[in-house]
Parts: structure tokens; C-alpha cells; sequence
């Protein structure tokens, strides 16, 4: 399985990506159009949440949350 990196910017939905700097460090950041000083939403200035001082230069999904199985196996 390969996990495919991408280059170009987030859909324009607030979500949370893994995303990898330009120094090469990888981080958890969150895509948003909502103003650094409160919650306005401004539809035209999306940007990385905690990452303001990093340049993100890729990013990709998240996978889903670990699931442990089941132990009542009969």
C-alpha cells in the first residue's frame, strides 16, 4: 500500500491533515478560513492552524482511529 502525499491546497472544508514542513518535521494541523483572532470565517483566507510560523509543503488524510477487536469470540 502506498500513502500518496499531496502538494496542492486542502478542499475547502475544515478538517484536520497530517502534514509535513519544509525543515522535514511532520505535524498534525488543522485546514481552516477562520481568523486567528476569533472564530469569523472569511470563505477567501484558508490557512493551517498551528503552523503559522512552518511552511507546509504536503500534506495528506488522516487514517481512522485504531479499533481494538472484539474479545468475545466464540
Amino acid at each position: 500500500m502506498r500513502i500518496a502525499w499531496y502538494t496542492e491546497d486542502p478542499p475547502k472544508e475544515e478538517e484536520e491533515y497530517l502534514v509535513t514542513y519544509s525543515h522535514g518535521a511532520m505535524d498534525v494541523c488543522k485546514w481552516t478560513d477562520a481568523s486567528y483572532f476569533g472564530g469569523h470565517k472569511s470563505k477567501t483566507n484558508w490557512h493551517w492552524v498551528h503552523a503559522q510560523y512552518c511552511e507546509v509543503i504536503a500534506w495528506m488524510p488522516l487514517p481512522a482511529p485504531y479499533k481494538a477487536e472484539s474479545e468475545d469470540r466464540e
